[in-house]
């Protein structure tokens, strides 16, 4: 392993979601046990899309083996976020816990046009699984009908190597 890495586990859901007033909540998943909806693996770092443990629910997970700045990234042809209001997953920081991570998205012609990067606002928590829900307006892909990019960035700000990502069957 690389020195001065700690060998970390994290699990990631995302979803897309949306609560509208009167209706029932809609999803977008981007991965459940394989990548859905038309999302594709553009992420840069080392992973595995059909990991089988840790999971939290469902029989996989992609596991993602990375050092700073390199992410989870799911690209897609241009979709509509118009109907979703927030970017949500789970987090679990394995057996050390401490990576701090950063959303952003991509949009327009050729994903040329980034929105503002979001902290997580804490590290991740050793042995414990965390929700976290991200407004798509805070990295400024609400309301866009041309979305075609979601990032998730391991930083250098926190512990850095392997997290897990999926989207839950129970959402």
């Amino acid at each position: 392993m690389r020195n001065c890495l700690v060998t970390v586990l994290v699990f990631f859901t995302a979803i897309l979601t949306t609560v509208s007033m009167g209706f029932a909540q809609a999803n977008l998943p981007i991965y459940t046990d394989n990548l859905v909806n038309g999302f594709q693996d553009w992420s840069w770092g080392t992973r595995n899309l059909a990991n089988a443990s840790p999971v939290h629910s469902g029989a996989d997970s992609i596991s993602a083996s990375m050092v700073a700045w390199e992410a989870l990234s799911f690209g897609n042809s241009d979709f509509n976020t118009i109907p979703y209001t927030n970017l949500t997953f789970w987090a679990h920081g394995g057996t050390s816990g401490g990576q701090r991570l950063e959303v952003y998205a991509q949009y327009g012609p050729g994903g040329n046009n980034y929105g503002p990067a979001y902290s997580l606002p804490s590290a991740l928590t050793a042995g414990t699984w965390t929700q976290y829900t991200v407004s798509l307006s805070t990295p400024g892909v609400a309301n866009r009908s041309e979305v075609n990019r979601i990032n998730i960035v391991l930083t250098s700000y926190g512990t850095t190597n392997t997290f897990y990502f999926t989207t839950p069957t129970d959402t």
